[in-house]
């Protein structure tokens, strides 16, 4: 077969029709850091920055040569459109990290007034977002340009204060949204029901700006959610939204998928799932390689993943393995589970686009 570009590879595999290789992507947010450093450059300069947000890019690709560009640019995007703020507060890694909520814009019921629709056009966060997506389009016509939207729980935790609303409740994330889903789930759909119409809106105006594709992050699944709670709640409006949207690929990427993964394909029903570690690849595309492009999966997600801490040749082989189990199904792209932790060493993961180079050619 004649040779692709990255774009048109990458294309290819998630429309599951001919192509060279197997691609190679990234959720590249955390290992954004040492390219970050070496612009000596902030998480925090490079989101409220176009032309640093550009120029750390451009170097994500050029040291690991994927077959498409992330552009996530570290904040809290949706989540300040609705009104919520994000502050750099991690110490880690001299400040080397990306945003967290620090004020939600719901912190009761009387509050949902306060979700406004909004323009992604005239919202600043966004308007950078937009622009540095047409300008790396522009730059790299033949790579593939992967933007992102919010999983519904995920952005629900973003704009309802999830901090602790109930006694005894220090953990906070997915503690509210859980409670609520059980004891109010009325408000749970209001608020669903609002964010959903911005999400969509997002998500067409990154398409406008240039993007392929979009990846949509949902974890709220992480805790074992019952399966009636996560059909009812998020995959109802994560389907909307992937409707919604319509044109471009979607990318759908649940932490914690197996007890869902029926539902998210068959009603979601995104062109790419992007499954953990957890989840035979294999498998997953003998049950629904017909119906879905797989993408993942190697563990460098977190520090106590071994592949965070092997060798350079300890991860081309386990991509090597994925690149095997998935040589039968359609459309297969290699990818780490979820970001690749910012503790792993840059050549590691380059071996992830070595490896492809060398094992993943397909007839």
């Amino acid at each position: 077969m004649e040779k692709m570009n990255p774009r048109e590879r990458f294309m290819a595999a998630v429309r599951r029709t001919p192509h060279d290789r197997v691609p190679v992507a990234g959720l590249l947010m955390s290992a954004m850091q040492p390219d970050l450093m070496e612009l000596n450059y902030t998480y925090e300069e490079a989101y409220k920055d176009v032309d640093k947000a550009v120029r750390v890019c451009r170097l994500v690709h050029t040291a690991y040569e994927f077959d498409a560009i992330n552009v996530l640019l570290f904040g809290r995007v949706e989540s300040e459109a609705w009104g919520s703020k994000a502050d750099w507060i991690l110490p880690s890694s001299q400040g080397y990290r990306f945003a967290f909520n620090t004020e939600w814009v719901i912190n009761s019921e009387k509050d949902l007034k306060k979700l406004k629709p909004y323009d992604p056009k005239k919202v600043p966060c966004m308007v950078r977002y937009l622009e540095a997506i047409s300008r790396l389009r522009e730059e790299f016509p033949g790579v593939a340009i992967i933007g992102m939207v919010n999983g519904i729980g995920d952005l629900h935790t973003d704009v309802v204060n999830d901090t602790g609303m109930f006694p005894g409740d220090s953990n906070g994330h997915f503690n509210t949204l859980y409670a609520y889903m059980k004891i109010k789930p009325k408000f749970v759909h209001q608020v669903m029901e609002i964010l959903v119409e911005g999400s969509i809106a997002w998500g067409k105006a990154q398409l406008a700006a240039g993007c392929d594709a979009l990846l949509a992050h949902e974890s709220a699944g992480y805790f074992s959610l019952p399966a009636s709670q996560y059909e009812e709640f998020l995959v109802q409006y994560n389907a909307r939204i992937r409707e919604g949207i319509g044109g471009g690929v979607y990318i759908f990427n649940e932490c914690h998928p197996k007890a869902y993964m029926d539902a998210i394909v068959d009603r979601i029903r995104p062109d790419v799932f992007h499954i953990p570690s957890s989840i035979d690849i294999k498998e997953a595309g003998d049950k629904y390689g017909d119906r879905v492009c797989l993408m993942g999966n190697l563990a460098l997600h977190t520090p106590t993943d071994l592949l965070c801490v092997s060798s350079w040749q300890q991860v081309k082989d386990a991509s090597r393995k994925c690149i095997e189990a998935g040589k039968g199904i359609p459309g297969y792209v290699l990818s780490a589970e979820c970001e690749i932790h910012f503790g792993v060493p840059r050549q590691n993961v380059k071996a992830m686009s070595e490896a492809v180079r060398e094992y993943g050619a397909r007839s």
